[in-house]
């Protein structure tokens, strides 16, 4: 008898598990030749201002994104992303600046605006920060097999944090964008340095600028070098820059700036906190 009732209880607990087992996958919805990816929660992705998508398996561009949704059917997520304008920066964990333009190692797909350009500080599979002269409507990092995307409704100038936790690094980063003689927010940029007393760069310092006038704000990291650039400002408004970073601290750590136009050599010097 107790080995019967032993064998109907270790039935039960099999069937148990394979009915709850089974609801564990995750089922991706075919979109022609592109599957739509998977949303990952914001914890995964820290302070990205949006969730992070990824697509298994799959090289995705612009035009894959573009596909998703049209005539008012499919993925809702990809309903913004008009055309299948992009920038892609075809080497690994791009820092720097890039116009809008084809050449050494950028292609564009769609008009060129060699006027415009891109900021990004990245390295590994996460980048720190980007800025745009241009409306971006969606990020994609490609690390390893995976493609991870940024989509941004209805489009952004900028953000930070797009960690994906991937353990490969970037193997090229791709920026989908709108038209664009579309709306930008300006034309104005500050760049500095964050460095120690000793000359050295900062990294990962933060840099926040709030405008004056609106109290919409700005924020981006130093490079590794304590490079930083925030582009796509308007002309003609007082700014407020602060910076700081939990192993320094600044004796002038807020600046205020009347951005007339480009600004160069915003510097700020920390020193180690004791």
């Amino acid at each position: 008898m107790r080995l019967l009732n032993f064998r109907r209880s270790l039935a039960v607990f099999c069937l148990t598990f394979v009915i709850v087992g089974s609801s564990f996958g995750q089922k991706a919805i075919n979109s022609g030749s592109v599957k739509s990816g998977f949303e990952v929660p914001v914890s995964d992705a820290p302070t990205a201002s949006v969730q992070m998508v990824v697509f298994n398996n799959q090289n995705v561009n612009c035009t894959n994104l573009n596909s998703l949704h049209a005539n008012g059917v499919g993925d809702i997520r990809f309903s913004h992303i008009l055309e299948n304008n992009e920038l892609k920066l075809d080497f690994g964990t791009p820092n720097g600046t890039f116009p809008f333009s084809s050449g050494n190692g950028r292609l564009v797909i769609g008009p060129e605006s060699p006027n415009r350009s891109l900021t990004v500080s990245s390295s590994g599979s996460s980048i720190s920060s980007w800025s745009s002269q241009l409306p971006i409507t969606a990020v994609i990092l490609k690390a390893g097999n995976d493609s991870y995307v940024f989509p941004y409704k209805p489009f952004s100038s900028g953000d930070t944090n797009l960690a994906t936790g991937a353990q490969q690094s970037i193997s090229h980063l791709t920026f989908c964008f709108g038209d664009p003689s579309g709306p930008t927010a300006g034309e104005g940029s500050i760049s500095g340095r964050v460095v120690d007393s000793f000359g050295n760069g900062i990294s990962k310092a933060q840099l926040v600028l709030i405008n004056g006038a609106t109290g919409e704000s700005r924020i981006t990291l130093t490079s590794p070098f304590g490079y930083y650039t925030i582009q796509g400002l308007e002309v003609n408004e007082l700014y407020v820059l602060n910076v700081s970073h939990k192993s320094y601290e600044f004796g002038e750590k807020q600046r205020t700036i009347s951005l007339t136009d480009g600004l160069s050599d915003v510097d700020f010097v920390g020193q180690t906190v004791q």
